[in-house]
């Protein structure tokens, strides 16, 4: 039948209509308030996004209350705007996402019994929350240019708003008539790291015209950073090289100013690196004093060192006082650097940007009388809806986000009240926001009609979770978007955990190890261009460094300060500085979105950048895009292998990583934690240098470039040291962390299993273990999985995106996963179908949109590529099925470009399933062949059909279980035994 085709072609869409979309079966559900509102972690309310904007509902401040926040909205200075890459005592970085506004609806008091229910509906994307009051659903869109019908304006969505707008659909049905509140209110406060941070300016403005309420919120406040003073660990301090301040520069585009302090902040006036413009305060030059040592002044007043050079800040002071600075300029014009005692150099970061976020509240149609002002301050304004029972309310909220630039000038352009304005004018009508809703309804329709995913019915809890993450990513995540830090955009507190950024020993990357068998790789087109802002000038500069520093953990706060870039970045001796020097890229663990705001150390795990390169080698892998593979993956993955080359040492004829942390600062527990000096050749190390060299021989080759380096790298691939093994307590061979005979968990220390990652690495996301693999090997794979997964309940609190997909690339029992992950998430999830994890097994606390990642392990029991040499394989569900247990899946995306379905019934693990359907269809746009293993283990022979034609094609073996044909970019071939 026409259905029955349509679920193998794929087209998802005709399939909801035909046999229903298993998320139709999924919701989360509540039969009261939420109460994590306010938390630093997870929310465990009804959630709703459209890929940039996160609204969490809640009843905080109303009968409705709609908590907004954006991956795009980040503040850069959160504490006073100083150089963002110093750090203070505490050691805590300048950047943080937070949240931008809360909107609230409030009824009027009555004396009926109050209640709140709530339903988040996966497969329409909308929130409907009924309570005592009023009924109301919720939901956001993405609005594009190309998304306006014709008679709107489309000038109105240009300029800022190129890259989109969000808006918040909102339409409530009142069970009683009156006048109901709504409210827009904009935390006073911001971003905190310690106490005293100025308050983010806001604003508020009612329009009496429309009835509409607006409020400003900017992310930073101050876009000037101060100078200040931090050892010189390089030939020229980043992002500050001076020569715009020498007496001989010309085309200064940025200058030196005296700024008043903030109240209560900083006193006296501070010095800022400046936007040059015609401000007369921008006088402040260089002056020779004497031989080759320079005086900062403007004439009049000289710059001094705050506070006896304990902290950083340069200040305005008298050219009389004895601690005036004395600069010696190196005069080298490539790395230009001020000095003072050849220790010390002036820092002079360039200008925090500007994120503006408006929010926009207008409302559409269902008033009995015009809105009024009830009450209007900086942080919030309340206006009047009169309301009839049982007539809907449509309310537009609409959240444009700006990054508004670091100059004085585009500063004051960046006006995104009249942009909101000027949307918010062309949704004037029902059926104008009926527009909304039905461009809302289709981006979520194109998005689940991409692939899907039936367990059957054993498995409906697993089922929930998997496309619980699904729907989060679909709202977290969107092409040519910010990616989503920690959280996602759901914050409703102003200093998320760990700032919610990009955590890139592990977080910032799990969230995207599923999308790609997802089918849906261009949601990780932010991700790549992250990345990119970082990679070729931050990492070339950190590998580079003259030396590395101690990282010790007990640091004076002087020395902390002084030593920023290099503490908790542990050196060859962890005694004493060292030269460093390094080739290629390596990157901190801790990035945002700005190109000058970074957490400067890499904890001591040098396999840091190798890790970003993952997304990237899975997007090629799973996309077959050869001009991103040239001009953006190549290069990153040879600097990482020039890093690694580098690093590397060659001992007794095999190269080791020495002098690595398996865990941040080495903290492997046992005997031996802290201790660099034995922390040697972690498989979180060796496993990503196998596949970065085994990633350059290949794609060289297929571009014809780098033939003369090509015998290194497989020199290195070659003789790299087998990974380090260990005797668990339990008397088993399992993987190490490291070269140590410590660290494994136990019933009296389990610490260790919340971070599985430095046991599972060769497997998942390193991927140089699976079912191809060396049986031995293979072996103490599945024992070190079974191990560490029983301790932290395979729910650990560093995610199931840790603990899942390695157990799968190695599955000997699929039953036996599919229940252990089954109860896993059971155990985690909330009513939002977001896992709640803390100390699993005995301490710490997860992230949410990590966990997105988890879904890999679903896929990959399905239909997965395994294997890295030239017999790699198409497994289809590579250890059966579940005795008696009905599957489908459609359109999982697997490597070499195919998307795969397949339907049938298992007959239990490492026995073939009944099979109803088998199909392949290739994404590639140049010709590609599918090796596939033998899906018919009972002795049948396969055939591969051209389903276009009803002709077979000719396959070939390659070995004894598997065979390959040729396919072709857009044509269906179905499996079949004969």
């Amino acid at each position: 039948s026409t259905c029955n085709m349509m679920l193998f072609v794929g087209l998802s869409l005709l399939l909801s209509e035909c046999l229903g979309h298993p998320v139709s079966r999924h919701a989360g559900q509540w039969d009261k308030p939420p109460t994590m509102i306010g938390s630093e972690h997870f929310v465990d309310c009804p959630i709703v996004g459209n890929g940039d904007l996160g609204v969490c509902v809640s009843n905080h401040s109303g009968d409705l209350t709609l908590h907004l926040a954006s991956n795009g909205y980040w503040s850069s200075a959160v504490w006073v705007d100083m150089p963002i890459d110093q750090t203070r005592k505490d050691g805590d970085e300048f950047f943080s996402m937070t949240r931008i506004a809360t909107v609230a609806i409030s009824a009027p008091k009555t004396n009926t019994t109050s209640y709140w229910t709530a339903v988040q509906n996966l497969s329409t994307a909308i929130v409907t929350v009924a309570t005592t009051s009023l009924g109301a659903s919720v939901a956001a869109v993405m609005v594009n240019e190309s998304d306006v019908k014709s008679q709107w304006k489309p000038q109105a969505l240009t300029g800022p708003l190129n890259a989109g707008t969000n808006a918040a659909l909102v339409t409530f049905t009142p069970t009683v008539s009156g006048i109901f509140n709504l409210s827009l209110n904009v935390p006073y406060g911001g971003p905190n790291n310690g106490g005293g941070a100025p308050p983010l300016p806001s604003s508020t403005t009612y329009d009496s015209d429309d009835g509409s309420i607006m409020a400003v919120r900017d992310a930073v406040t101050d876009i000037r950073n101060s100078l200040a003073l931090q050892r010189c660990v390089y030939g020229g301090q980043r992002n500050s090289s001076q020569w715009w301040m020498m007496p001989s520069a010309t085309n200064r585009d940025r200058c030196i100013m005296a700024l008043p302090p903030a109240p209560g902040v900083v006193s006296p006036p501070r010095l800022v690196l400046a936007d040059n413009t015609s401000d007369t305060r921008c006088t402040w030059q260089l002056k020779e004093s004497s031989s080759s040592s320079y005086t900062l002044t403007d004439g009049h007043s000289c710059a001094l060192l705050r506070s006896n050079g304990t902290e950083p800040y340069l200040i305005v002071g008298s050219c009389q006082d004895p601690q005036v600075l004395q600069f010696s300029w190196d005069g080298q014009s490539t790395e230009t650097r001020l000095s003072i005692d050849g220790s010390r150099c002036l820092a002079s970061v360039e200008p925090n940007v500007l994120i503006r976020a408006a929010v926009l509240v207008k409302a559409i149609t269902g008033l009995a009388s015009p809105v009024s002002l009830i009450s209007q301050e900086d942080y919030n304004v309340t206006v009047s809806l009169n309301v009839t029972k049982g007539v809907p309310v449509q309310l537009l909220t609409l959240v444009p986000v700006h990054a508004c630039g670091s100059t004085e000038a585009s500063v004051q352009a960046c006006t995104p009240d009249a942009v909101a304005m000027a949307i918010a004018n062309l949704v004037a009508s029902p059926g104008d926001f009926k527009e909304l809703e039905s461009l809302q309804s289709a981006q979520w329709e194109r998005y689940w009609g991409q692939m899907q995913v039936d367990l059957g019915p054993q498995f409906q809890t697993l089922e929930k979770f998997y496309y619980g993450m699904q729907y989060q990513l679909g709202s977290a995540m969107i092409a040519g978007k910010q990616p989503p830090g920690l959280w996602g955009p759901w914050l409703t507190n102003d200093s998320p955990g760990w700032r919610g950024d990009y955590t890139t020993d592990y977080n910032y990357e799990a969230a995207f190890f599923g999308l790609f068998s997802d089918n849906r790789p261009e949601l990780a087109s932010g991700y790549f261009a992250n990345v990119e802002m970082y990679w070729d000038t931050l990492g070339r500069w950190r590998a580079g460094m003259d030396t590395w520093g101690t990282g010790s953990r007990t640091r004076s706060a002087v020395d902390s300060e002084n030593d920023f870039f290099n503490r908790e970045q542990l050196s060859l001796s962890g005694k004493d500085r060292v030269p460093a020097r390094y080739n290629g890229t390596q990157l901190p663990t801790h990035v945002s979105i700005f190109p000058d705001a970074y957490y400067g150390s890499d904890w001591g795990i040098e396999a840091v950048g190798a890790f970003l390169t993952k997304p990237f080698i899975d997007y090629v892998d799973f996309v077959g895009d050869l001009d991103f593979m040239q001009h953006r993956a190549y290069p990153f993955v040879k600097a990482v292998g020039d890093f690694y080359q580098s690093y590397t040492t060659l001992v007794d004829n095999s190269y080791h990583i020495l002098y690595s942390c398996a865990q941040e600062s080495c903290s492997q527990a046992g005997s031996e934690t802290g201790s660099v000096l034995k922390s040697n050749d972690p498989p979180y190390d060796l496993a990503f240098f196998k596949r970065i060299f085994r990633t350059l021989i290949e794609w060289s080759q297929q571009l014809n470039v780098d033939e003369d380096r090509r015998p290194k790298w497989q020199q290195l691939l070659d003789n790299v040291i087998a990974y380090p093994l260990a005797t668990s307590y339990e008397g088993k061979t399992v993987f190490s962390q490291a070269d140590i005979q410590d660290g494994m968990p136990t019933p009296s220390n389990p610490e260790c299993a919340r971070y599985p990652i430095v046991y599972f690495n060769a497997m998942h996301p390193g991927e140089d273990i699976d079912l191809d693999g060396n049986t031995s090997l293979l072996e103490v794979a599945r024992s070190t999985i079974d191990l560490v997964n029983s301790y932290n309940q395979w729910s650990p609190t560093n995610g199931m995106c840790l603990a899942w997909p390695p157990a799968s690339r190695v599955v000997n029992n699929v039953t036996h996963l599919l229940t252990q992950y089954q109860n896993a998430a059971n155990e985690t999830m909330m009513n939002n179908l977001l896992p709640y994890i803390e100390n699993h097994p005995n301490s710490g606390s997860g992230c949410n949109m990590e966990n997105s990642g988890a879904t890999v392990a679903i896929n990959d029991l399905l239909v997965s590529r395994h294997g890295n040499g030239p017999t790699k394989a198409i497994r289809y569900l590579p250890n059966g099925w579940p005795k008696n247990q009905p599957m489908s899946f459609s359109n999982i995306r697997v490597k070499g470009g195919h998307l795969a379905s397949a339907q049938a019934i298992g007959a239990g693990p490492g026995s073939q399933p009944s099979w109803t359907e088998l199909t392949i269809l290739s994404t590639f746009t140049y010709t590609v062949n599918a090796t596939i293993v033998n899906p018919f283990t009972n002795g049948s022979k396969p055939e591969v059909v051209n389903v276009a034609t009803s002709k077979p094609v000719a396959i070939d073996w390659v070995r004894r279980d598997r065979f390959t044909f040729v396919t072709q970019q857009g044509v269906l071939f179905r499996i079949q035994a004969v």
